[in-house]
């Protein structure tokens, strides 16, 4: 009778083993591209929640450049909600807001306009890649122009050095555009969006708060040389 209980007991763990394991592998991270992404589906996403929660600033470690310098310019975006969310950053063609997100400086001089140079580029935008989504918890920040991999992200063309070629005084602020639900204008072009990955790119980009912020207003010097 004691074999007889033990082989009872031996089957019943090893089906509670089995629908463990079955348990566990469906609430596991996920592995893309070697990255460990959070299950988004274990938290309920709020949109107008995270909208609320979003903040935006810009600051520079220098506020006196000289003529012909690139200005270093740091662009934080707070996730000031309770939940966490997916943000994108700054994609080929961003910064002239050829696609979303929107990643655009407004500047203005004093005393000449601010002119911004022409900057040619190739007409191909990269493709909608689930390594553009950062996860970004609650309470956390992050950096639209972060270095995620060689693909991303890029920089902005309006503070090339060329741009900064007269003395005067300039004021930046940084606008940052998710607002629109039409994944067509965020994709890359010809390519799109990965083939390989369509599934989950679309369930993290509902994860992605659709708004526009806009941050503070920074005012560098540019003296001459």
């Amino acid at each position: 009778m004691k074999i007889n209980a033990f082989r009872v007991t031996a089957a019943s763990l090893s089906f509670f083993v089995g629908v463990f394991a079955v348990i566990a592998s469906d609430y596991a991270p996920r592995l893309v591209n070697h990255q460990v992404l959070p299950d988004t589906n274990l938290n309920y996403f709020d949109p107008q929640k995270a909208i609320s929660g979003l903040s935006i600033s810009i600051s520079s470690d220098r506020t006196i450049y000289r003529v012909g310098e690139a200005p270093e310019i740091k662009v934080t975006i707070s996730n000031n909600s309770d939940q966490d969310i997916y943000i994108v950053g700054c994609l080929d063609h961003s910064d002239i807001q050829g696609r979303y997100p929107y990643c655009d400086y407004e500047i203005s001089s004093i005393p000449n306009p601010f002119e911004e140079k022409v900057h040619y580029r190739c007409g191909n935008k990269n493709a909608l890649r689930v390594a553009d989504f950062v996860h970004v918890p609650a309470h956390t920040t992050f950096d639209p122009f972060m270095k995620v991999d060689q693909y991303g992200f890029f920089g902005s063309s309006k503070l090339f050095a060329d741009n900064f070629s007269k003395p005067g005084k300039y004021m930046f602020r940084f606008v940052y555009s998710s607002d629109s639900n039409n994944i067509d204008k965020w994709m890359g072009w010809p390519s799109g969006m990965e083939r390989e990955h369509v599934d989950q790119i679309q369930d993290l980009f509902s994860k992605v708060p659709k708004a526009t912020i806009k941050s503070n207003n920074l005012m560098l010097e540019f003296k001459p040389r």
